[in-house]
C-alpha cells in the first residue's frame, strides 16, 4: 500500500516541465558563454563568465530574429519578464513558426559580444493540447476517488 504513491508519482514524471525550457544554442563569445532557451511564445538567456561559469545579472540583452521574406524582429531581454532570475527573458511574437537566424548581442560593463545561430521556432500560437496534462488532472483524480468510495463500500 506505501508503495503505491511513489510508484503512480514516477509514472507522470515525464509530464513533468522543469523551466520550461529547451536549449536552442549555446556559443562562447570572447569572455562570456551565452546560452538560449525557448519554450513556447518565450525565449530566455542565459550570460555566463567563461572562465568560472559565474552568472551575469548586469547585462543588456538583445536578441534579433530575421528570416527571409520577413522584416527583422528585434527585441530586448530582461530579468523582469524572466521567471528565472537568473534568466534575461523576452516574449517573441513570431509571425510563423520554422527555422529562423538569431542574433544575440550582450553588452556588460567594457565587454560586448555577439552570437548567432540558426534555430528552429515553433508558432507562438498555443493549443489546447499543450496543455493536456494539467487539464486532465481533475478528472483523473475524480474518477480515482470514485474508484477509491466504490472499493470502501464493497468491503
Amino acid at each position: 500500500m506505501k508503495l503505491r504513491v511513489p510508484m503512480l508519482a514516477l509514472c507522470f514524471t515525464g509530464l513533468v516541465f522543469a523551466d520550461g525550457g529547451a536549449i536552442l544554442l549555446r556559443k562562447a563569445s570572447g569572455p562570456l558563454i551565452i546560452t538560449v532557451f525557448t519554450a513556447p511564445a518565450d525565449l530566455s538567456v542565459l550570460v555566463q563568465n567563461a572562465d568560472d561559469m559565474r552568472v551575469i545579472l548586469d547585462a543588456d540583452v538583445g536578441l534579433t530574429l530575421s528570416r527571409p521574406g520577413h522584416s527583422d524582429i528585434t527585441i530586448a531581454a530582461t530579468p523582469v519578464r524572466a521567471t528565472n532570475k537568473l534568466l534575461y527573458a523576452a516574449h517573441s511574437e513570431l509571425p510563423s513558426k520554422g527555422v529562423w537566424h538569431l542574433t544575440v548581442s550582450v553588452k556588460s560593463r567594457e565587454t560586448i559580444v555577439s552570437v548567432e545561430g540558426i534555430i528552429d521556432m515553433a508558432s507562438n500560437q498555443l493549443s489546447i493540447f499543450t496543455y493536456w496534462p494539467y487539464l486532465a488532472i481533475v478528472p483523473l483524480t475524480m474518477l480515482l476517488f470514485a474508484a477509491n468510495q466504490r472499493l470502501k463500500r464493497k468491503q
